[in-house]
Formats: structure tokens, sequence, C-alpha cells
């Protein structure tokens, strides 16, 4: 959560892919977009970290700010600044919000550090939350408008995913594991993997749900180059292995920082895919793209997993969270640095 300028990218986002953009083994179609617009950055003293943005049911922008304890809403434009909550553990008060989803009349939030989601009304007045159980532990938790939270286990429970519905009951499981879940951290183990190329075991059931249509999710692996999507009873309607230049790179550097580093308690993760949206019958993947000046996306279509296109963000390295308009016609994505 080190990052903050917040942009949005309002380039003309239509579906017409050029060459490329057709069946399921041609590449997809590659597209620069024009240069971005700054919505807010630190220096306003609006945010101080952005842990995950959204697209309200309300046609307003909503930031989970981690460092300063609040939400955030604004206009698309970067206009008429709200904010809801502050420090705290009592009704309406946030330690660590990392998830945010705004339905017709609700606005959820998830809360990292005390293991809760919280209703508010339009108005931002608290009206209600639920506990999420304790045995759901792992990776980014996602929140949708309804109030549902899709929670990665890690591979405990015998699955990659858990949901739970807005009164906090179990609803489905998603997927099983690719390998068992490890007990404990070998650190020198995993270094030493690390070092010959491989990809510690420890690491691959790590993923980023994504809430689709209907209550579809799509689980995005953080050191695979996969998706699986899944639909509301659980079932495994598609996967799709991700080809990309920015994936073989992510994975180099990935090792050579892991072998640079001095410190034996410290391991950089692996992750080739920093933020992911669903908008407009698409799914949007902010790729990692480490060094590299431009930031990249992939556009797949949601029902099949096809790759679509191939975005370009011009001058945006480092991108990140990502939250996407109904209409598919403007990208907004928070940077790390």
């Amino acid at each position: 959560l080190t990052g903050a300028g917040w942009l949005a990218l309002a380039s003309g986002l239509g579906w017409a892919c050029g060459a490329g953009g057709g069946g399921d083994d041609a590449a997809p179609a590659a597209v620069r977009l024009g240069p971005p617009d700054t919505l807010v950055t630190e220096a306003s003293e609006w945010i101080g970290g952005v842990a995950a943005l959204a697209y309200g049911a309300d046609g307003r922008l909503y930031v989970a700010d981690a460092r300063q304890h609040r939400v955030l809403s604004l206009r698309p434009d970067g206009t008429d600044p709200r904010w809801l909550g502050r420090e705290g553990s009592g009704p309406g008060e946030f330690k660590v919000p990392l998830s945010v989803a705004r339905g017709p009349d609700t606005l959820w939030v998830y809360d990292f550090e005390l293991g809760r989601v919280q209703a508010f009304d339009a108005n931002g007045g608290y009206g209600r939350h639920y506990a999420v159980a304790a045995s759901a532990v792992g990776g980014e938790r996602t929140l949708d408008p309804r109030g549902w939270l899709v929670v990665p286990t890690g591979g405990r429970e015998g699955t990659l995913a858990l949901v739970f519905d807005a009164t906090g009951a179990r609803r489905a499981a998603l997927g099983r594991p690719l390998v068992p879940p490890a007990r404990f951290f070998d650190f020198r183990s995993i270094r030493d993997r690390i070092r010959r190329g491989q990809i510690p075991d420890e690491f691959r059931n790590d993923l980023l749900p994504v809430w689709g249509a209907e209550g579809a999710v799509t689980l995005v692996f953080h050191s695979e180059p996969e998706v699986r999507r899944y639909g509301p009873d659980g079932a495994l309607r598609w996967t799709r292995r991700l080809q990309d230049p920015a994936l073989e790179a992510a994975r180099a550097e990935f090792v050579r920082k892991n072998v640079k580093n001095p410190d034996p308690a410290v391991l950089f993760p692996l992750r080739y895919v920093r933020g992911a949206a669903e908008a407009a019958g698409r799914l949007w993947l902010v790729l990692e793209t480490g060094a590299a000046p431009d930031g990249a996306l992939l556009e797949l279509d949601a029902e099949s997993g096809v790759p679509r296109r191939r975005l370009a963000l011009p001058g945006v390295a480092g991108a990140g969270a990502l939250a996407v308009d109904p209409a598919g016609r403007q990208l907004f994505v928070a940077l790390r640095d």
C-alpha cells in the first residue's frame, strides 16, 4: 500500500478489435491508449494508500484507503470528494479497509484487521456488519455490490476460495488447490528453489478473486499464468493460460530480486497480475510490468476467457488496483508510487 497516484484513463475503450482480435488461438489486438488524466494524488491529502477501487452503482468512484483508515468517494471527473469512516473498531470505523463495493442502496466495506464487512446506507450511515469466519484466511478478499465476499484460502479446507453471503454464511467453495497447502515456510529451502528457477509450491495457491456477472467469480493466480472462472454454484466454467512477454519478465525479475536479496528472512513474491476488474462482459487484468515505463492490461472475454485486446498504458508504470465503469469506456488505475 505504498501508492497513491490515481489515474483515469479515458481513451475510448470501444470493443472494435484490430487484426488478431478474433478466434481462440489468435493473438489479442494491440491498442495503445492516450495519455491519462490524474484525478488525485497523495499531495492532496485526500488519500494515503489505495488498497482497492470500485465503480459504484451510483456512478461514483470509491477508494478503500488502508493508510488513512477510511473510504473516499468522488465523481469520475475527480470532483465532489466525500469521506466515510475513521480509525477505530467501533461501528462505522476502520482499521485496514481492503475492499469496497457499492450496490444500488448500500455501500459495503471489508476490514482485514477487524475481520468484518460493514454496511452503510446511501447517505453513509452505519447499518450493520457481519463477521468473516476465522478459518477464511489467505490472499486478497473481494466484495461485490450485494455485500458478498470471496476469500482465498491458500489451499486450506481443500479449496482455493470460499464465498460468503451478506450475512456471513458460507455459500460456495471454489476449486481444488494446485498443491497441498504449506504447513510452514522454510525460507532457506524456498530461496534455494528460487535460485534454481523454480516457483515454490508455497506460493502456487495464492490468487486474486474477481466478481463477475450474476455471481460468477474468476480466480487469477499470482504465481501461475492462469485464470479460472467459476459459476455461482462453484462449478468450473473455463480455464485460460495467459501468454504475454510481461509475464516472462515478471518471473525473471522475481528470481533476480530473491537471489540478490541478502536478508534470509525476506522473500519477494511473484505476482503476474497486479489488479483486475470485470465490466461490460470483459475481464481486465493489470499485468506486472516491473521497471517498464508503460503499464499493460489484458482484456479477456468474461464468458469464454478468450483474449481480445492488449492495452498499453503510456507512462503508467506500477499500476495496481483497477476499476472500470459499467460501459467499459473508462479505466481507473492506482499507482504504487
